[in-house]
């Protein structure tokens, strides 16, 4: 079986309303002969204080409980269905390789065994979020900025749901979602980012979390990270 002929679940987070992206969105992935089906996004204020027993912080950022409860919500579904992983993106990617469905592939089977997640967008925070694991990718040691396209196994869902149960009541536990995964799944199991990354984020706005505000702080800290091989 060739690569073009394999599929994996892949699911866009999208607000309805938001047809432009969608449209443009279809276009991109149709172009790189990739399947995918659309997750209605939640909008969820910033100041919201509990929403479907989940507790949040009203100090947190601007779009953080609509973001984090889109993706938790997509991921207790696919749960349900029983998948073994699946690649999850959101609507305001772009500039992704034009073969990235076969980079996705690649990686996935040269991924470490141990495997729960990689990211194929990212914005490193700081030089210590990664260290280098191998000639494809590195290892994720703690926060990473950026959930717009990522895969994530079976594994890495039960320690995402796991740690949403134990804390959705606690309001002090972060739920921004890139605070969350880093400290739920990336310091408790193994995730990985692929080198180079497969796509960017757009500096537009979006109603579901946006980290491009980090892009260039992500271009100067790649200039002087020095990745040692483990």
């Amino acid at each position: 079986m060739t690569l073009n002929d394999k599929k994996i679940p892949a699911y866009v987070i999208s607000l309805p309303e938001r047809t432009d992206r969608r449209k443009r969105m279809e276009v991109s992935l149709k172009n790189r002969n990739m399947e995918f089906e659309y997750w209605n996004a939640l909008k969820l204020d910033n100041k919201v204080k509990e929403y479907q027993g989940r507790r949040f912080n009203p100090n947190d950022k601007l779009g953080s409980p609509g973001c984090y409860m889109s993706h938790i919500t997509l991921l207790s579904y696919i749960q349900k269905q029983g998948l073994d992983g699946v690649l999850v993106m959101e609507d305001d990617i772009y500039n992704m390789a034009i073969n990235a469905k076969e980079k996705i592939f690649t990686a996935l089977e040269y991924a470490p065994k141990d495997c729960d997640m990689i990211y194929f967008e990212y914005i490193l925070p700081d030089k210590k979020s990664l260290s280098r694991h191998n000639f494809m990718f590195h290892k994720i040691k703690g926060v990473l900025w950026g959930t717009a396209c990522y895969y994530i196994t079976a594994k890495g869902i039960e320690l995402a749901l796991k740690a949403d149960d134990k804390y959705k009541l606690n309001r002090s536990v972060n739920k921004h979602l890139d605070i969350f995964y880093g400290e739920r799944i990336h310091k408790l199991g193994n995730s990985y980012a692929l080198y180079p990354k497969l796509c960017f984020q757009s500096e537009s706005p979006t109603s579901i979390q946006n980290h491009s505000n980090f892009f260039n702080k992500y271009l100067d800290i790649r200039k002087t990270v020095n990745f040692k091989y483990l």
